[in-house]
């Protein structure tokens, strides 16, 4: 006798034996239903495998392998043929690396040397001297960016000359601005500890040398004059560091 734990094989039911459920789209047999197909011959379910071809001993190819069945040589790439797509994949690497390096804001895409100075302040060619004088590449390199060390020594004397936002600067080197934030102040550093081991400042005798003697007269401690920049910057959280960058004259945060 079938017991609550038996089950019925669906082959013996037909399609009008059975109700689907709304929510799991589940097929249910009915409860009034009850098997009356009854076949001597089960239905076989389909293998996938070899074809008969291939598993019978006595068929053969001239060169030992079964008759729907390929040898392992031919199977196997050449090393020429693994070579030429290496070199077909380079080309197409090659292709897009220069797509995307005409759409780059990078300095060499800067065609003259009025539109470098309206971004940096130097020429072309004294962009590269400053650059290759302050040796900073190798020290650049150590923040493991994703932009050449050049592409960041770009983008610092870019927001030091202009002055824009990081979001704006975000737009032009296809970057977030979080991103800009930390390019800049990591850059920052990098010729800061390059420019502080020079001796920029004259010997007292050298400045009393050339000082004017009317200045000389009422000035005879003077030593230097400096000449302050002020760079716009972005609002800190801490109220007590809002006080101490705000300029009352600029009326803004420096």
């Amino acid at each position: 006798m079938p017991s609550s734990s038996s089950i019925i094989c669906s082959d013996h039911s037909e399609e009008n034996s059975y109700s689907t459920c709304r929510f799991t789209k589940r097929r249910l047999l009915k409860q009034e239903a009850f098997p009356i197909i009854f076949s001597k011959t089960p239905k076989q379910t389909p293998k996938v495998g070899l074809p008969s071809s291939a598993t019978d001993g006595n068929n053969m190819q001239p060169d030992g392998t079964k008759h729907g069945m390929h040898s392992v040589s031919s199977q196997t790439e050449t090393f020429t043929d693994v070579s030429d797509r290496m070199n077909k994949l380079k080309d197409e690497l090659k292709e897009l690396q220069d797509s995307l390096g005409k759409k780059a804001f990078i300095p060499e895409k800067i065609s003259n040397d009025t539109q470098m100075k309206a971004l940096t302040g130097f020429t072309k060619e004294r962009f590269s001297c400053v650059y290759s004088f302050l040796n900073v590449e190798e020290d650049l390199q150590t923040g493991n960016f994703c932009k050449r060390p050049v592409d960041l020594f770009f983008l610092f004397l870019v927001k030091l000359r202009t002055g824009i936002s990081n979001e704006f600067l975000s737009v032009l080197f296809e970057i977030s601005d979080s991103t800009v934030s930390r390019y800049f102040t990591f850059v920052t550093t990098v010729p800061y500890e390059k420019l502080k081991l020079l001796h920029i400042f004259l010997s007292k005798s050298k400045v009393v040398e050339s000082m004017p003697r009317q200045f000389y007269s009422e000035n005879r401690d003077c030593r230097v004059i400096v000449d302050c920049t002020e760079f716009p910057i972005q609002k800190p959280n801490s109220p007590a560091e809002q006080q101490m960058t705000f300029s009352f004259y600029k009326t803004q945060i420096l």
